[in-house]
């Protein structure tokens, strides 16, 4: 696989031989093409579904190593009761093997260079801060779909439950919570969908690698109230990391989102309901304002801000997705995500 010229460098050659045994044919373009999208949805299919079952078993087995090792060391733990920052540490730990593992496995085996896969040169300034007061601000647009997507399947009799991780008040293990919460997925998630899923779908068009991460970065979260809230936000985290040619400005965003989302979190448990209304709403109010004013700004600055290079594809959008997402793995792995997503749902039909 030829990646010198980035994603995009493989225009699909003209003609590739096969040998059958009694002559050879030529592939049409469209047919490597499909074999090249089938590849990347097979290979990323996969990679989800080793997320899954990494997630399902790494926190059992990191918790009895590390429950073993301190009962061990320390007379006074327990094999059962270990202290908070033990668990906010196995979950920590967890939450990182259950992506790194399977998605590095997806980048090494389409021999995607980590250069291409990882860009963390330094971006312009300006485009950076813009780039993150636009991000907060779709980020607060999207938060409110997504409660208005929460009436509406509550008024239907539909309820979300997800398993959450509730707040520690140990000092230690608040402090691992945070970066769990924060640091973690800022870092883990950007590297993973914005950089191998996308970069690795660029080939095929800016804008399909753009839309189509975003919305397995959706999918990947398994929840129904979730998922158009992730999907846009991915797709403004995509867009300023192909505008600016680095991971940085997405992890700015994610970052801060998730922070901003703890610490309203904490707001919340220690302020009336009136007064964290009140700041929920004038953060709103400010993220919009601040993205607004810098979308008004990088408008004015570069004309052609919206608009993406011509994907080297022989194939119509329509004919990638349908490739993409109907490759066999991919099948499964969309199948499985949505069985955890209909497990975490309770129907109040009766």
């Amino acid at each position: 696989m030829d990646w010198s010229n980035g994603y995009r460098s493989e225009v699909p050659p003209q003609y590739v031989y096969y040998n059958t045994g009694y002559s050879s044919y030529q592939a049409p373009p469209e047919t490597q093409e499909k074999k090249k999208l089938r590849a990347c949805g097979n290979g990323i299919g996969l990679a989800m579904l080793g997320y899954i079952f990494v997630s399902l078993t790494a926190y059992g087995v990191l918790y009895m190593a590390a429950a073993s090792l301190l009962s061990d060391v320390f007379v006074r733990f327990s094999l059962y009761q270990m202290p908070e920052w033990v668990n906010q540490a196995v979950l920590l730990g967890s939450y990182i093997l259950s992506l790194t593992i399977p998605f590095i496995i997806y980048a090494v085996a389409i021999r995607i260079p980590f250069s291409v896969a990882f860009p963390l040169r330094k971006a312009d300034a300006g485009m950076t801060i813009g780039g993150i007061c636009v991000g907060l601000s779709v980020s607060t647009v999207a938060s409110y779909i997504s409660s208005y997507i929460e009436t509406i399947l509550g008024s239907a009799g539909i309820y979300i439950s997800m398993p959450q991780i509730e707040t520690p008040s140990d000092p230690a293990a608040f402090a691992i919570y945070v970066i769990l919460m924060t640091v973690a997925p800022a870092l883990i998630e950007e590297l993973t969908f914005r950089g191998i899923v996308m970069q690795s779908l660029r080939r095929f068009g800016d804008i399909f690698a753009l839309v189509t991460s975003a919305l397995l970065f959706g999918i990947f979260h398994m929840n129904l109230m979730q998922m158009p809230y992730a999907f846009l936000l991915g797709l403004a985290m995509g867009y300023f990391v192909m505008r600016t040619g680095s991971l940085w400005v997405s992890i700015g965003i994610h970052f801060l989102n998730n922070l901003v989302s703890v610490v309203l979190d904490v707001c919340y448990g220690v302020m009336t309901y009136k007064n964290f209304v009140m700041l929920n709403l004038t953060w709103s109010l400010l993220t919009l304002a601040l993205g607004g004013l810098a979308l008004a700004l990088m408008l004015m600055r570069h004309q052609d801000i919206f608009r993406f290079e011509t994907p080297q594809s022989i194939l119509s959008p329509g004919k990638r997705t349908r490739t993409l997402l109907l490759a066999p793995m991919m099948v499964i792995a969309l199948l499985t995500a949505a069985g955890f997503t209909l497990s975490y749902m309770n129907f109040n039909w009766f």
